[in-house]
Formats: C-alpha cells, structure tokens, sequence
C-alpha cells in the first residue's frame, strides 16, 4: 500500500512538471527558478521568459494595429443663418426705406419686424424768434448776471427777428471782467410737454462704445511736450538766482526736471511744469491718468521744504487724495492740489525715492465738447529754507498715461440752431484759443420738482467766429441729448434758457456779439403703435397696415440673391412729420447641402483591439459661408446667427439623440478651435435609430468637424490551441489555425485577415477576404510550408459594406498573438543508473525535430524530488546548483554531467527539462543512485564551546549585524572510522532559513575556517548581558565518498559598533548662527570604518544644566549630517 501512495505522489509530480513545461509558463518552485544560471557550450543561454520582446493578447497597446478608412460614408447638412439688419431714427415717410438682402444660394425660410414707434415732439413755441417782432407776443425773456467791469447786452426782440447778445470787457485788469457764473440767457417755459406721462425713446446713435488710451510712448522718445517756467502753480522765480531746468534725458527715457533755489533769502520758490494737450475724440464716461515719477539721488531738499508734484486738466488741480491705484511705497501723501507733498515730521535727511506711480479719476476734469484738453504736469519747490543749505529737487518724470472710454450713447432729446458769433474789435487776437474760460449753454430745470440741468453746447474755443454780420454765415448746430438726461426730460414742464456762461474769471478785452436764430428743441416720446397709423410696402406692393411692434413679412414669393425694399408711412394726422421708427429686422434663412456636397464620415481606431473607434464627419462651408460674407459686406444684412447641422447619422442602439452608438462628443472648427461647447444633440427625424447634431455660432469658413464614438464591432476572437507559449496559442509549423469571432449585432458584412510576422511585415497572400452573415464568424488558416516558427499577429477587419454597398457605418476589428514552433520529440541515449558520492553522473540525451533534424544551443535544467519538493540537482544539500558544463555532441545529442559531491545516500528521482525558443519543450524522467561508503566526524576546534550537547557561539567571536569577517569558527574534519583527517572536502553554513550559504576555507588538512555571513539578518534581543533570542547556524560537511554530516551551533548576533565625530564649532558672537557639522561610522572593520546613512542624530544645547536648544541633523551625503541653527536669544557664554 504504502508503495502505491509513492506512486501515485511520483505519478502527480511529474504531471504537474510535464504541465508546467508544456505550457511554458516557467515559474518559482520553492526556492528554484527554473531559468536561473546555466552553463550551455557552444550555445547561448536562453533568456527568461519575462525578459523576451513579448505582449500577450491583453497586453497589446492601444495603439497597434490601428487604421484609418476614408469616405465611408455621406451625410446631409442644413445651414441655418439669421440677418439682424437694425435701423434707428427712420422717418416714417415714404421717402425713407429700409432694403434687406437674401444672399445668394440661401432661401428665406422667415421674415420679421420689430418696430418701436416714437414721435419727435418741437416744444418750443417761438422757435425764429419773431413772435414779438411780427405780433408783439413776449415769448422770450432775459437773464444775466455780471460781476466784473464787463457786462452784457440783450437787444430787445422787438427790434429784430433773432436773439442778440453782446459780451463787453473794456480792457484787461488785474481783477475780472467777469467771474466765473457769470452769464446771459434767453428763457422761456416750456409747459404741458408730457400729460401722459409717456418715456423716452431711444432714437439714433451719437456716439459708439469706444475707448482710448494714450501714454506717449512711454517717453521712450522725446514726447516733445511745451514746458511753463513761469512758476505756473505760484511762487516766484528769479532766473538769475534760481536754476530750473526742464530737459528730455535720452538715457534714462524721462523728462528731467530740476529746481535748485537760490540758497540765501534773496531766492524764490519757483515752479514749473511740462505740458500739452489730449485729443478728446468723444464725452467719455471714464477717463483716468497715470504719472510715474521719480526723486533722483541728486535731491537735496528736505521733508520740511514742503515741495510739491502737481498735475492739472484744463488748469484744474487733479486731486492728489483720490489715488485710484498705485506702485511703490512712500511716507508721503497728496493733497487736493498736488499729487504728493513732501512733507512729514518724521522723516529726517534729504528726501529721494526710485520710481513711483499713481493712478487718479479725472472724469470730471476733461470735457468731450473740447477736442483738445490741456494737461500740464510738474514741481513746485514751495518752502525753500534759504539758510544757507542747498535745497535742490530733480524729478524724473518717467510717463504719463491716459485711458479714456464711453458707451453707446442714443438720442432722447435735440437741439437744433444757428448762431453767428462776432468779433466787433477786428485788431483783437482770439482770447478763447487756448482757454476754456466761455461756452453756449443750455439750461433746464423741472418747475414740478425743480431739479436741473446745466448742459454745454458749445465752448468759445470751438466755434467758428466771424468779422462782420452781413458777411458771416449762418452756423447751423445740432446737438444731442443723450440717454443720461432720459428721466429728467420725461417732465411735463420745463424752464429752458440758452445763452453764455462763464466757466472761469475772464480779464482780457472783449467785445463779441452772439445772434441765435431756428431754435428748435424736440423731445423723443415713446407711442404705442395701435394709435400711430403705421403701414408698410414691400418692393412697392400695396401698403399693409402694422397694428403690432411684431409683424411677419409674407416671403413665398422670395428667391435667394433678392434685394427687397421696406416703406414706411403714417396715416395717423397726429404724427404725420413727427414719427420715426427704431426697426429691427430678422431675416431667417437656410442652405441644403445636395449630393454633391455633403458632410463626408471617416473612421479611425487607435489600436485594433481599441474598445472604441472614432468617426470623422467633416463638412466643408467655404460655398456656402462666402455668399453669407458677400451679403454682409452691405448694410442690408447683418449676420448675427450662424449654425451647421448634420443631419440623420445612424444610433444603432436605437436611443437617438441619446445614442452611445455612434455616441457624438466633440466638435472641431477650421482653425482647430474646440467647439464642443456649441455642440447640441437633437432628434431631427421621428425613427428612434437616427440622430442629428448641430453647432451653434459656427462663424469661420473652411471644414467643420464633428466627432463621434463607436464601440469596436469585433467583441472577442478565439483560437483552437491547446498549447500556449509564452503565455500564447501556439500551433505547430505544420498544423493550422481554426478562428472564431463574434461581432456585436447580427448584420451582414465584410472581413479582411491579415497575417503579419514579429517585424510587421505582413505575409504572401494576405489579406484575405470574406463575407459574414451571423455573429459568429469561424475560418480555417493552413500554416503547412507556409511559414517559419517565430511570432506573429492576426488581425481581423470587419465592416458592414454587405449591407449597402458605398456606405460604411460601423467598423470592428481585432489583433491576436501567436506563436509558430517546432514540434519536438526527446529521449535518452546514455543512462546512469547509480554512481558514488563524489564521482560525476554523466547522462547523454538527444532533442529532435518533428523533421528529426537535431536541435542545437537547447537549454537543459536537471531537478530531482528526493524531499518531496521538486528542487534544482544539488541545492538542498549545497545551496547551489550542482551540473556541471553541458556539451553539445552534434546532431542534437547532449552530454550533462551531474556533480554528486555531498549527495546523501539514496535514489533520486530526476527530471531533465529541455527547451529552446520556438520549439516545443520536452521533460525526460529518470532515476539516480548516490552510494556514499564513509561517514564524518565534525570537531569544534574554536569560535564555539560545546554546552552540554549543544554547541554555543563563543562570547569573543559574536558577529555584529550584517559582519563578514569579524566571527570565525574552525573545524577539524576525520573519518569517523580511521581517525584520518579528511581534505578537499566541502563546509557549509547557513543561518536560519535565509538559504544564504557561506563556504569554509581549507587552512590544513583536515582543518576549515568558516567565516560567518550576518548579511540582513536583525541583532539578538538583549537584556542587560543576557540574550532574549538566538539564531541557529547549520554547518554541512561532506567529501568525496562520504555521507554529508550536519551540526548546529546556537548564535547570537550583536549591533554593530558605531562611532560619532563632531566638527570643531569657532566661537560665534551673540544673536548670530552656527552650523553643526557630524559623521557617523559604522565599525565592522576596525581598520575600514563604513558610514552610516540610515541614523537619527539630536543635538543638544546646554546652557549649565539646561537644555536651551535641541533638534535633528539633516543627512547630506555619505554619512555627514548637518544642521545651520540660529542661536538668536542666547545669552554670550
């Protein structure tokens, strides 16, 4: 019975040794690697399976055996577009028209308006001035305030048709002619405007949303700026004894400005300054200013001295308090007339600073009514001390910049007149050229809630001034009243005057007349359009009443290219003249792309076994787009809508819009602009297995992509090995391959094979082709004579061309990995049944070729399973492998020698495996008997002390962790019959179970040294002197013809020695810092200390008894640890 247990336990072993080797996939037995070393002659050795340039099928990259196919399919796009065409302030006249424009190739599919109605109501009752002249109506009053020795005159109306004015300042005068406020209007009321209570319209536009910046080119240049020495914001300057000194400095790009007063009291305080002017193209809502400056080293002033950085628009201060954004840090501050003043208690010694800047809002200081703004920025060195110390200043303005912008402003109200203005004194220069001192303004105030206000119309320095009345033109002016007096003039009553006004002091001479004439003030009142009477004509077709601010135009009769022509009139007696019309046109049209010019689809997988393909559609608008560009060229179309829709791709998953099957993700412009965001999925049709997608805003000519996922159509593929190699099917060189694929719906379609080998070459007569009509698709591929062994790669495509012939919609494809090999056959041709301890078995066997050709360079391993654990031949009882060179003897024969020195008594079983790439490994199984006649005696000379029955390590040869030289333990081997000392033998030793043999050394006969390896092994627990734990070193003795002896010895392992060396620290003043300098060594070797990298070293700082400071050094390199440690807050000591 018990001889049947072993048989079947034998049988079961070489089963599971025959599986492995067939299958090939090699692994670890126990401690074996059955592809570790291998001395092979005349061959090289056999890489490991996991070194080979493999990839099973899973493995595979994503990225092999992709393609591309091109113009599967077609599909229909619809191009929608939209025209917004606006029109403000159209006179609902027939007059006036509004012409729309369909452009070429596109069809009208809808046409809309959207009207806003509004009358321009004149309020002013006496608009020529001649009520009093021709009828003695008093319509018009005067008003005037004069605070000077100037004054002016109104001519009575009575005496002439227009209004009349005469500004009067005999001649200039230290005081005024007139102050500022002074003026002279005409007045009236203008009453019952609004008993409707009806809002304002928004009739033209005035002025577009604009911006500007200016910033003179960041002085990179000369700017080319006027410059003011005649102390423009006060003080006094002696040009003999001060020095100012304004200059472009090239180096440093900045305007270079210097004041050095006089240092005895006989000196001024001067000022002086750069400045130019700023082309103000609009009113704008924002405006801001940026100087950056800096004080130069040169500076010898002090903060006492109070000297000033000063900016003005128009000769108004620009408050420095109100700092907007600002660089750089200085203890100075601004004040309402400079932008810093130099002055602080606290700071002591000359004052400089590098380059500073500071942003201010000057909205309020420009005026869009000049077209030029005068600004002028500089210094005032305002307190010199003039005792005796130089308190010279140099600023290096280093840029000004300005930034301007205002919106869209829309007509609510006009001003319509015509003025003359008259210089009575010919000899006279203009006084207003460069000023801002007088303007033509207009005043309203609400008499219910007497709010109100001041507008400017015109400044003096902008209007046009003549010599004589009779030869000086009319100047007829309209002015705007824009959306920012929207409320205020929704009023019912109003007082209105027109006149002049003095803004500043004036003092020169003057004498000017001012005539005004055809004043006319309308007001934009909003009217609903049931009450308007309004109608309109199409190309001069009948007029059709609007009833609706949203009336469809019929466009049937339309055709793509036209130009069509909108009238618009009132039948309503009340608005007749006065109705005006905001209109805003949607034109919708759309473009049909025909057979000829389709979205054209396109697939792509990334790997062949990808899980999913990408299809392309791509649609080219450059025909389409360019006749919308054409159109938009014109004012009579306007493209504001643009969109491109791809219409009716399949969803094979029958979810539409919803599909994951051909699952739509992204969308691509022309320029390669992500449009995914524009992207939209909808259902065009009612069959639940299309899907349509749009992008939305598609403005730009050229190819439009559209980007869709479909999962690969070939879900698995199988082939009929039933051997793997190297983790893949294999087939013999003569056999064939029988494939099975599936594919993910029952549809009829078409499939290539293509066969390549390991370079991607793809072999003679492939591909080939088939047609499927199921899901499973099965085929046999015959290899006889065919190929040779090595790898290779089967790729299956498949598509659904069978179904309709043009147009491609799905795609699968798959790659497998295979293998080609040998098949071979084994057998032994010399056998060794038993041999002595010592004496080599040598085994001869043959490895063959199903062609019996001999199979050169084979790698052969030889295990045995004496243990019942299957282990290499030799290393349970040597720790290493024992064969010893393979020969190759021709013809496929092997000659494998196995070294038995050491091998206990006994009957080994034995299994030879053979291998080699690409060929079919075989196993061959056998028996071996060692005879071993002698046996060992072991003696401990020393290093070890015998207790009781148990050798012990001795206490002076303890090795230390990971210690090869410091602990020896010598034997004294002899036959245990004879007593005669036994050499050449074989010592071993181990410790544990760490199989880490170490090999004794034969210093006599008879005598070995053994050395003992600690190599990773941990030190013995301890407490006090005694040991908590031990190790237990095995020592295996053998010869030739001797049985192996085995003893042990009890061993403890100490921790290593270490020593730590300080760096020498110099003395260190108080508050200062310290760099703490260590190495640590490890002391194995006496004579070789090794550093340690792996400690934790603390620091400690004592101060008497005290620990004051403590922490860790950091590892730098080799051992040498560091720490750079402030030692602020100790005391010196």
């Amino acid at each position: 019975m018990k001889k049947k247990q072993n048989s079947i336990k034998y049988f079961i072993t070489l089963t599971i040794l025959l599986s492995i080797f067939l299958s090939f996939n090699l692994f670890q037995i126990d401690t074996l690697n059955l592809f570790n070393s291998n001395q092979i002659e005349n061959s090289d050795q056999i890489d490991s399976p996991d070194e080979l340039d493999r990839q099973e099928l899973s493995d595979i990259p994503n990225d092999v055996g992709g393609y591309d196919s091109s113009d599967d399919a077609s599909f229909k796009t619809i191009q929608n577009a939209t025209s917004d065409v606006s029109r403000r302030d159209l006179f609902a006249d027939p007059s006036s028209q509004l012409s729309i424009a369909t452009p070429q190739s596109w069809n009208a599919s809808s046409m809309n308006l959207n009207l806003l109605p509004y009358s321009k109501n004149q309020t002013i009752q006496d608009p020529y001035f001649d009520l009093e002249y021709n009828y003695g109506t008093e319509y018009w009053y005067i008003e005037s305030v004069q605070s000077g020795f100037g004054y002016f005159t109104h001519y009575p109306l009575s005496s002439n048709e227009y209004g009349k004015i005469n500004i009067y300042n005999l001649k200039e005068k230290t005081t005024p002619g007139f102050y500022s406020g002074d003026h002279a209007y005409w007045t009236t009321e203008l009453e019952d405007l609004n008993p409707y209570g009806r809002t304002l319209e928004r009739g033209k536009i005035v002025q577009e949303q604009d911006q500007k910046s200016e910033d003179f080119d960041l002085f990179q240049k000369d700017p080319g700026f006027y410059t003011d020495l005649d102390v423009p914001y006060g003080g006094r300057y002696d040009p003999v004894r001060d020095t100012v000194e304004l200059t472009y400095d090239e180096s440093s790009e900045s305007l270079r400005t210097l004041i050095d007063p006089e240092v005895s009291s006989l000196g001024g305080n001067p000022s002086a300054a750069w400045w130019s002017y700023l082309r103000m193209p609009f009113q704008p809502d924002y405006a801001q200013m940026k100087v950056t400056w800096s004080i130069d080293e040169e500076s010898t002033f002090e903060a006492n001295d109070d000297y000033e950085v000063i900016a003005r628009i128009n000769n108004m201060y620009v408050n420095g308090k109100d700092v907007i954004a600002k660089t750089g840090e200085i203890p100075f501050n601004g004040s309402e007339t400079a932008l810093t003043v130099y002055s602080n208690a606290a700071i002591y010694g000359t004052i400089h600073h590098g380059t500073i800047s500071r942003t201010y809002n000057i909205t309020d200081l420009v005026n869009g009514l000049l077209e030029y703004n005068k600004f002028d920025f500089g210094l005032w060195a305002k307190n010199p001390t003039h005792e005796g110390d130089d308190d010279l200043i140099l600023a290096n303005f280093e840029s000004i910049e300005f930034m301007i912008n205002t919106s869209t402003k829309y007509e609510v109200a006009s001003l319509q007149y015509k003025y003359k203005l008259i210089d009575e004194d010919l000899i006279e220069d203009d006084p207003f050229k460069y000023t801002d001192d007088a303007s033509i303004v207009l005043y309203l105030r609400d008499l219910d809630t007497d709010h109100d206000e001041l507008i400017e119309i015109l400044p003096f320095s902008r209007a046009e001034i003549g010599s004589f009345y009779l030869s000086s033109p009319w100047i007829s002016m309209n002015f705007s009243l824009t959306q920012e007096y929207e409320t205020f003039l929704e009023a019912d009553n109003l007082e209105f005057k027109i006149g002049i006004l003095f803004k500043n002091n004036f003092y020169p001479h003057i004498d000017y007349t001012y005539y005004l004439d055809d004043l006319f003030f309308t007001i934009n009142y909003k009217q609903d359009i049931e009450d308007c009477g309004v109608q309109v004509s199409v190309d001069g077709s009948g007029w059709v009443p609007i009833t609706s601010n949203y009336h469809p135009i019929d466009i049937a009769t339309w055709m793509s290219g036209e130009i069509h022509v909108f009238q618009f009139d009132t039948i309503s007696s009340n608005f007749i003249g006065k109705l005006y019309l905001n209109i805003n046109s949607l034109q919708a049209i759309t473009y049909h792309s025909n057979s000829t010019h389709s979205a054209i689809a396109s697939y792509h997988i990334e790997g062949a076994n990808s899980a999913l393909g990408t299809w392309f559609v791509e649609y080219d608008n450059t025909f389409s787009y360019s006749r919308l560009l054409i159109a938009n060229f014109s004012s009579m179309f306007n493209f504001s809508f643009y969109s491109i829709n791809y219409i009716d791709l399949p969803a094979f998953d029958l979810n539409g819009s919803q599909s994951k099957n051909w699952e739509v993700f992204g969308a691509c412009s022309p320029s390669f602009f992500d449009y995914t965001y524009n992207m939209y999925r909808f259902n065009y049709s009612i069959l639940n297995s299309l899907q349509s997608v749009g992008i939305s805003s598609a403005f730009e000519i050229g190819t439009w992509m559209i980007s869709a996922y479909q999962p690969n159509y070939i879900l698995d593929c199988s082939l009929n090995s039933t051997v793997d190699y190297l983790g893949l099917p294999s087939f013999d060189a003569d056999g064939s391959i029988l494939y099975n694929f599936s594919i993910k719906e029952n549809v009829q379609g078409n499939y290539s094979i293509e066969i390549y080998n390991s370079t991607g070459i793809l072999m003679n007569t492939f591909p080939r082709h088939g047609a499927s009509s199921s899901e499973q698709i099965v085929g046999t591929i015959d290899l006889s004579e065919m190929f040779e062994v090595g790898q290779y790669y089967l790729r299956f495509k498949w598509n659904d061309t069978h179904t309709s012939l043009g147009k491609t919609l799905r795609h699968g494809s798959i790659i497998v990995e295979f293998y080609i090999v040998n098949s071979t056959n084994a057998q032994f041709t010399v056998l060794v049944n038993q041999v002595s301890s010592g004496e080599d078995a040598t085994f001869q066997l043959e490895y063959k070729t199903f062609l019996n050709w001999g199979i050169q360079g084979a790698t052969i391993m030889v295990y045995e399973n004496s243990t019942g654990i299957v282990r290499q031949w030799g290393r349970s009882w040597t720790g290493s492998y024992q064969v010893g060179v393979i020969t190759y003897l021709g013809d496929g024969e092997y000659s494998i020698p196995l070294i038995t020195v050491g091998a206990p008594n006994g009957t080994y079983p034995l299994f030879f495996v053979i291998s080699k790439a690409l060929h079919r490994p075989q196993v061959l199984q056998t028996t071996l008997k060692i005879i071993a006649e002698y046996q060992i005696r072991i003696d401990i000379i020393s290093g070890a002390y015998l207790d009781i029955s148990q050798w012990v390590i001795s206490s002076d040869n303890i090795p230390y962790v990971n210690d090869s030289i410091n602990s020896v333990i010598r034997l004294n081997l002899t036959d245990y019959d004879t007593g005669d000392p036994i050499t050449n033998g074989l010592v071993l030793g181990t410790i544990g179970k760490t199989e880490n043999y170490f090999e004794a050394q034969e210093i006599g006969a008879g005598i070995y040294d053994l050395t003992l390896d600690t190599t990773d092994l941990n030190a013995s627990a301890k407490s006090g002197e005694n040991y908590l734990d031990n190790e237990t070193l095995e020592i295996f003795c053998t010869a030739s013809g001797y049985n192996i002896q085995k003893t042990n010895v009890t061993l403890f392992i100490e921790k290593i020695q270490t020593q730590i060396l300080l760096q020498q620290i110099d003395p260190v003043y108080a508050q200062g810092s310290i760099t703490i300098v260590a190495s640590m060594e490890n002391i194995i070797d006496a004579n070789n200390p090794e550093p340690n990298t792996k400690a934790l070293l603390t620091y400690y700082i004592k101060d008497a008894s005290d620990i004051v400071l403590l922490g860790t050094l950091n590892h730098l390199l080799s051992g040498v640890y560091q720490k750079p440690l402030s030692i602020t807050g100790l005391d010196a000591g």
